[in-house]
This record gives structure tokens, sequence and C-alpha cells, in this order.
């Protein structure tokens, strides 16, 4: 989103690795990490928060805070990653890893008491083929189905309820299509780039829908966490 999200530019902390870093062909074990600006990132958010919070309590249910990492990240313990922080200097070379369950802690600890934490991530039954361990998405250490992120969420919180993200509307409407022969159709009648000019800009948050069953057969997953 161009606009960050509506996001004032005052709200927004960026961390970058060094051009060092970011350039250094060293093994993974041995490169430096940037948790620390991370962590001196987030406490600043949460003093802007805390602002927020004494000028009108109110105002604190229409807080949000978006965590995004890519670039360098940051690693606790590899066997607990699942998400790949690609080095923007060097594609191939591995970088560090998040370490999940030390992230959800970190989101339970900054929650005020009532709060809530929504984590999502692919479902590995719909994005991977039959039977694979996982898609071939790159940056992908490791995805999940249902019960193992559920389990994962529940390491961190007490209550999780777990929902899955379907298409609806004009994109039910459209896998309903290809599965009738739609994209052979759309390339034999030359439209293809029309059609999904229109298409593509046209979905809307009404062409997709939150359910808690049949969870196998979700696109995403969202854990709302307690």
């Amino acid at each position: 989103d161009p606009g960050g999200g509506s996001v004032p530019p005052a709200n927004c902390r960026t961390v970058l690795a060094t051009e060092a870093e970011m350039q250094a062909d060293v093994p993974r074990e041995r490169a430096v990490p940037v948790q620390e600006l991370i962590h001196q990132a987030l406490h600043q958010l949460e003093d802007l928060g805390e602002k927020v919070f004494r000028q009108d309590p109110l105002l604190w249910t229409q807080t949000r805070l978006y965590y995004y990492v890519s670039g360098h990240g940051i690693a606790l313990d590899p066997r607990d990653a699942a998400l790949l922080m690609a080095n923007s200097g060097r594609p191939d070379w591995m970088g560090y890893h998040v370490s999940c369950k030390a992230v959800l802690d970190h989101f339970k600890l900054m929650l005020r008491p009532g709060g809530t934490a929504y984590v999502s991530t692919p479902n590995l039954l719909t994005l991977a083929p039959p039977g694979a361990e996982k898609s071939g998405n790159p940056w992908h250490l490791r995805e999940y189905k249902a019960h193992e992120f559920r389990d994962l969420c529940e390491q961190a919180f007490d209550h999780v309820e777990l929902l899955g993200v379907f298409h609806a509307g004009k994109l039910k409407l459209h896998e309903l299509a290809l599965r009738a022969g739609w994209d052979e159709l759309h390339r034999k009648l030359g439209f293809t780039e029309l059609f999904y000019n229109w298409f593509v800009p046209a979905i809307t948050t009404s062409d997709f829908a939150l359910r808690d069953n049949n969870l196998d057969r979700a696109l995403d997953f969202l854990a709302v966490c307690r």
C-alpha cells in the first residue's frame, strides 16, 4: 500500500540492516542480528500508544500495531523458525529467521488485559502440492496445517479461535469458472488482459469469507488470540 495503510508517518519505525551486514559473506551463525533495534522501535511505539491512552482511554480501542518483517531478521532457535528473512543484498544468502514462539510471546506481553492479537499464515494443504511438506516458496521455511498452527498459537495464548479464509463473491465464481475450463477459454478468445485488468482491481473484502469449519480447505488461517 503506497499510502502505508493510512498510518501517520510519525507512528512508523523502520529497522534496516547496515550495508556491511547486507553485503557480508559470512556464515549465518556469525552474522549480527538487529534484534535490539527492533525491540527499541517496538518500545517507542508502545510509548506512543500510552500517550494516546492517557489522553483518551476510548481511543485505545482504535489503535492497531502492524508488524512487518522483511530483509534482515533475528533468530533465537532456527528449529522454531517458519519465516525466512531474505537478505536484500544477497538473495541467495539464507539470512536470519524469526522465532515464531518468541514473537507470539512478545505479542502477548504487549497486549492490554482483554486485548486481542490477530495472526495469519497460509494453509499448507491448499498452498503446496498434495502430499508435499511445503510449497515451492523459497522464503517459507515452514508452512502449517490447521492443527499445527493452532498448537503453535496455544503455546503462547490462553484462548485461540482459529478461522479460515475462503473465496466468496466474485472470487468464488472465478474459482468455479477455473474448474470449468475458464483458463483455456479466455486464452483462446484473446481477452485475458482485458478481463483481468477489470477483475483484479474489482476485488474487495466482500470477496473473502471467514469461517470456522472445513479449515483444511481454507486459503489462509486467521488465529484470534487472547
